[in-house]
């Protein structure tokens, strides 16, 4: 009898409920996370001060530039050329479209004399990218800051291509016209 009587009491302590603790984790953890969340907000937009810009600091950074010895760089120019530019599309079939063509001259500014050398062996190569780009622009593109910008950038970009590494540091037009 005494084994019956501790049977039913070991049923007993199995049937209570078990406490779960996750409901309790992710309420803690999502609190975490909050916190964390606001703290960076505070931080970001109440106590981090951005340096502020000034002229004076800006003008010591240029001249702090111009003291550094700079590698000595070589101007190799090309020649204006007339090119024709793209017609913009027909509006009706009675209009005619209008054609543009742009005059430019361009100059490279390359590392060394030995990259002189490469770029005149191509010079040709490199012309007849030039004539293709600007073939392919359109008047409105041409006829602003921002595509000339572009412009200067593609140049440089196919002419490093074609030498296979960075050779060209800058492009100036030395000549730029387009009607």
């Amino acid at each position: 009898m005494a084994d019956e009587e501790q049977a039913p009491e070991e049923n007993t302590t199995q049937n209570e409920p078990k406490s779960s603790k996750g409901p309790l984790l992710l309420v803690l953890g999502n609190t975490v996370a909050i916190i964390l969340a606001l703290g960076a907000l505070i931080y970001t937009k109440v106590l981090f001060e951005r340096p502020k810009i000034t002229e004076s600091k800006e003008r010591l950074k240029i001249e702090q530039l111009a003291k550094q010895p700079q590698e000595p760089s070589v101007m190799l120019y090309f020649d204006p050329i007339v090119i024709n530019i793209a017609r913009p599309p027909k509006r009706s079939s009675q209009e005619k479209a209008k054609a543009h063509y742009a005059k430019i001259g361009f100059a490279l500014e390359i590392k060394s004399e030995d990259d002189e050398e490469n770029i005149e062996e191509i010079r040709p190569l490199l012309m007849d990218h030039f004539i293709e780009t600007v073939g392919k622009k359109s008047f409105k593109e041409m006829n602003n800051a921002h595509g000339r910008y572009l412009l200067r950038a593609e140049i440089q970009e196919k002419t490093n291509k074609l030498l296979r590494g960075p050779t060209v540091k800058n492009v100036f037009f030395t000549h730029f016209l387009v009607q």
